[in-house]
């Protein structure tokens, strides 16, 4: 039996990458098939935010690439692993691990500049990408300064090559604001933990 015809019957699906520069999708050309979640754990999301995607070892992504959607979907993705299904020494098809991003947000930090005596000034709050990201509740956890007040923790999921860090949060499209206390790394993925700020 030819594995890699069988594979790949049905990658009829055009592959968009996420351009942060133009903040656009381009096309690359090559085919997928995007497809149920069946053989990876989660910590909580399970199948709900993961979907795999089987490409002809001839259609390989980029290695750079962080994002990416189907044709004809609403859905971004962020690639959360890379694979090889190899038989009998040969390669016939690759995998690709994918975590839904359904949130396109700005991500901001207090930026300053050293005057002349050397004292950092601040610039203000300054958007320093636009990236799709996931945010999950994760639990609350209460106010040590407010009675009867309980905040929300969040688990937030960056694209590999985003630049975030503990000093950032989230501006999401409807204003919500989301604060980065600490990142780790999962998989290929930036996972952060943090609040909901605000109302």
């Amino acid at each position: 039996m030819d594995l890699r015809r069988a594979a790949n019957k049905f990658n009829t699906s055009p592959v968009y990458v996420w351009d942060t520069l133009t903040a656009d999708w381009i096309p690359t050309g090559k085919c997928g098939a995007l497809q149920a979640f069946d053989r990876f754990v989660t910590e909580r999301t399970f199948g709900q935010m993961k979907r795999i995607m089987l490409l002809d070892p001839d259609d390989k992504l980029e290695d750079d690439t962080s994002i990416i959607k189907l044709e004809g979907s609403e859905k971004a993705f962020l690639v959360e692993k890379f694979n090889e299904d190899v038989r009998r020494g040969g390669l016939y098809s690759y995998v690709y691990l994918l975590h839904e991003a359904p949130f396109y947000v700005d991500v901001q930090k207090e930026t300053f500049t050293e005057n002349a005596a050397g004292v950092n000034i601040s610039n203000g709050q300054q958007i320093i990408e636009s990236t799709w990201v996931d945010i999950s509740r994760f639990s609350g956890a209460p106010s040590r300064k407010f009675e009867e007040t309980e905040y929300t923790i969040l688990t937030m999921t960056f694209p590999s090559d985003s630049i975030v860090d503990t000093d950032c949060h989230l501006i999401t499209s409807k204003g919500d604001r989301y604060n980065v206390d600490e990142i780790y790394y999962s998989l290929d993925l930036i996972t952060a933990r943090g609040k909901r700020i605000g109302s």
